[in-house]
């Protein structure tokens, strides 16, 4: 949210860290509605491991969109089409174990993962490096 670069939005009369607080701010409240989102609508209610490792997706997911946000939104469809078509594989009983469709996400998002790091170009934004930098 405050760009690679802190210095410059301190340039530009804001601060960096008052910023970057609203942007964790602002990431945790999205994360507490889409909790309540998938305990809610999703499952009707709550249960232990209920995001069963959608974590690991949403990290991928990051990587997958080197830090653009246009490559999250078609990262997140691509893994939610993905999810989805484990669904409906085994709403239409597709001869494969139903372990297997389980994993199917995870093993896409593998996939991915693995993709890409043999390209190098996903690199982490520099302001990331400095992630303990005392910030103005």
């Amino acid at each position: 949210a405050a760009g690679e670069r802190g210095e410059v939005l301190f340039a530009a009369g804001y601060s960096p860290r008052l910023v970057r607080f609203g942007a964790v701010a602002a990431g945790g409240l999205l994360s507490g509605i889409g909790g309540a989102q998938l305990s809610t609508a999703l499952a009707l209610n709550w249960s232990e491991n209920m995001v069963q490792g959608r974590g690991f997706v949403a990290v991928a997911l990051v990587i997958f969109a080197a830090w653009n946000p246009l490559g999250a939104l078609a990262g997140a469809l691509f893994f939610g089409g993905v999810e989805a078509l484990q669904l409906q594989m085994q709403a239409q009983g597709v001869s494969v174990p139903a372990d297997v469709l389980n994993a199917l996400p995870y093993l896409a998002t593998i996939a991915v993962l693995v993709a890409l790091s043999r390209r190098r170009l996903h690199a982490a934004p520099e302001g990331l490096a400095r992630v303990f930098e005392i910030s103005r």
